[in-house]
């Protein structure tokens, strides 16, 4: 296609108030490509039928297209339409979410895949995009982008906290593992990566070179930290480990590399540890609770005040009762179904005499108690 099929002009040489004459009292799509800098958008009053395509640069020239924007709201009903990429349109979104604007979303996946349907070219350019964007809302494609409640976006923002501190936990805890197998690899075998002895031994001496020297502060160390979960043999198998160590000799500077590396590798356990925390309580009282933390029906009967009530046989007791009364209330209820019970009825009356034999008898002394 052609280069003037999706030509541009910016936002300030539009005519809105024109704009707004073509869409009086019409439906209006706005379709927006979202970008870092650059936006573009296309303004359609029918599917296929494009009267401007306007481009931005966000957010020094965003304030002009939003408030022509409003002249075209004031005039017909405006919908906007976005790709749900990223967060680089939350800003615009919001602006028009306090105008009265309606926001819609449509899929980056759909817009990718229906390219080559549109015009028979694969490739997706911007202007191109916002044709797409436009026509899958007109099919009835796209779907309300409503803001999320205050509370919700804090449970968000707890959540990536999170994953982000996970993220970069993990990621140090890789980077001195690497360097552990180049220099001291027997310590990982013997402690735990992540745990406080071996973070803080590192941390404090850096590779074994230094640990051979000053055995003696490095024992304590090693006690203090570990306490009674780290026993006296593990304790001098590190030590042993680092005199009879296969890897390579660290110089100065690596020996520092692993203490500031070990350093980094606590700071994010702890950071780790502060967003569980945080998102603990950020969590409502009142929200979706596990299989663990849900009480089970027993406890709920016995704090309600309800007693224990002995098993075994009577609740046998109570199913003989509830079978003796459950052909009555069938015929009451179904009369057509009378054949079905007296069908039945042998089964029951085989029964009976098992179920009368199992029931609780004042008689004997084991099932007083029970009755």
């Amino acid at each position: 296609m052609s280069k003037r099929r999706y030509a541009t002009v910016n936002c300030k040489q539009v005519d809105w108030t024109a704009m707004a004459g073509e869409v009086a009292g019409q439906r209006a799509v706005f379709a927006v490509d979202v970008a870092k800098v650059k936006f573009v958008a296309a303004l359609q009053v029918e599917a296929g039928r494009t009267l401007v395509r306007v481009h931005w640069e966000h957010p020094l020239e965003t304030p002009e297209l939003l408030a022509g924007l409003e002249v075209l709201a004031q005039a017909g009903a405006l919908e906007v339409v976005m790709e749900s990429s990223g967060v680089y349109g939350d800003a615009l979104r919001w602006q028009l979410h306090t105008r009265g604007i309606g926001v819609y979303r449509v899929s980056a996946k759909r817009v990718h895949d229906s390219a080559e349907v549109y015009d028979g070219v694969p490739s997706l350019h911007d202007a191109k995009a916002t044709e797409l964007i436009a026509k899958l809302h007109w099919e009835g494609c796209s779907e309300r982008w409503e803001i999320l409640p205050d509370a919700r976006r804090d449970l968000l923002a707890q959540v990536r906290r999170l994953s982000q501190a996970k993220a970069r936990s993990q990621a140090e805890r890789n980077r001195l593992e690497s360097l552990l197998a180049r220099h001291w690899p027997e310590l990982g075998h013997l402690l735990g990566l992540g745990s406080a002895s071996l973070l803080r031994l590192v941390a404090t001496y850096g590779g074994p070179a230094p640990l051979v020297l000053l055995a003696r502060q490095a024992r304590q160390l090693l006690r203090e930290v570990g306490g009674r979960l780290l026993a006296e043999e593990k304790i001098e198998a590190v030590l042993a480990s680092a005199r009879g160590t296969l890897g390579m000799p660290c110089t100065p500077g690596e020996c520092a590399q692993l203490r500031w590396q070990a350093e980094q590798v606590i700071d994010a356990q702890r950071e780790k540890r502060q967003a569980e925390r945080q998102g603990a309580r950020a969590r409502p009282r009142n929200g979706p609770r596990t299989y663990a933390q849900a009480p089970r029906r027993g406890h709920q009967r016995r704090a309600a005040g309800h007693p224990r009530r002995p098993q075994g046989l009577p609740q046998r007791r109570e199913l003989l009762q509830k079978h003796r009364a459950q052909p009555q209330r069938a015929q009451q209820r179904h009369a057509p179904r009378a054949a079905q019970h007296h069908q039945a009825r042998p089964i029951a009356d085989a029964l009976l005499p098992l179920l009368r034999r199992l029931a609780p008898d004042p008689a004997r002394p084991g099932d007083q108690a029970l009755v």
